[in-house]
């Protein structure tokens, strides 16, 4: 948006180059029965594209490192028959914080496979197991609202109605749409989160043209939907947190008129002579009933 920019915006995707950790990320999740994917909040490519589905690939093409990755969904899950009821789990298998009446069940796995830039290999993890619990008697903290859960709920419904936006002619009614995404945010859990903070400044900015409020929406759009980090202007500030530290640092390189790549030797750890590696985060197992029946809401995070 700015004459200035244009070396910033260099410099960061050729720190996206040297820090790429993996190229042609996968996450592929399977699950059991009747369980099932019904709805999905992220943006990203995904095959089979027709749901509900037991199994799904993501497509989220590369990561650098120090980025992160985060998959919203929603799953279906069969009820229990009449004739059913709650196992218990021995005492010797059960956590000493799980309560007595508690059945736990693998309902599905996720895997993911990338390949090396180093070396062009193919890597894939090793699984990580989708755990259900049900009990009789819940413990408080998972009748609330997972905080984390809600800060990407707000990010990917932010999402969603910039893409509206875009796709909407008049002006006006284009403006209505961010105001009521800003009155959703301040009224939910994660309200005063820094990164929730920034979005809520970011839609309430007025830009002096129609023309330099699509293009920054434009831009805005790509980042947050993405998780990737590339040039963004101060009115746009929530999406610096996708900026990884290799481009931050080729930015700093650059204002210092050194905007050559940087020597091997002077490459700062995780970058010079390093594996790339990608390891799963929390799986929050938490359900939250949206007062869908069956319906519960999921997140991946990793990174």
């Amino acid at each position: 948006d700015q004459e200035q920019a244009v070396g910033p915006v260099f410099t960061m995707t050729l720190g996206g180059l040297f820090s790429c950790v993996a190229q042609q990320l996968r996450v592929n999740i399977e699950f059991n029965g009747e369980y099932k994917i019904t709805r999905l909040h992220s943006q990203y490519q995904h095959e089979p594209e027709t749901l509900p589905s037991k199994n799904i690939t993501f497509k989220l093409n590369d990561m650098n490192a120090d980025e992160k990755r985060n998959l919203l969904f929603q799953f279906h899950v069969p009820k229990m028959g009449n004739d059913e009821n709650i196992g218990i789990v021995s005492q010797q298998t059960m956590p000493q914080d799980e309560p007595p009446d508690v059945d736990q069940q693998t309902i599905g796995q996720v895997t993911v496979t990338y390949i090396e830039p180093n070396n062009g290999q193919t890597t894939t993890i090793n699984p990580v197991s989708f755990q259900l619990t049900r009990t009789a008697q819940p413990p408080a903290d998972l009748l609330q609202v997972n905080y984390t859960l809600d800060i990407q709920r707000n990010r990917v419904e932010t999402v969603r109605e910039i893409k509206r936006v875009m796709h909407e002619n008049n002006y006006q009614r284009s403006i209505a749409i961010l105001k009521a995404q800003v009155d959703k945010i301040k009224a939910s859990v994660s309200a005063q989160d820094p990164f929730c903070q920034l979005l809520v400044k970011d839609l309430e900015y007025r830009y002096p043209s129609e023309r330099d409020y699509r293009t920054s929406y434009y831009n805005a759009y790509a980042q947050h939907s993405s998780e990737r980090g590339t040039y963004a202007p101060s009115t746009n500030a929530s999406a610096l947190q996708y900026q990884c530290r290799s481009q931050q640092q080729q930015v700093i390189h650059f204002q210092q008129q050194q905007w050559f790549p940087y020597p091997q030797q002077q490459l700062p750890p995780p970058y010079s002579q390093q594996q790339p590696s990608v390891h799963l985060g929390q799986i929050y197992v938490k359900m939250i009933d949206r007062n869908l029946a069956n319906q519960y809401a999921f997140m991946i995070m990793f990174f």
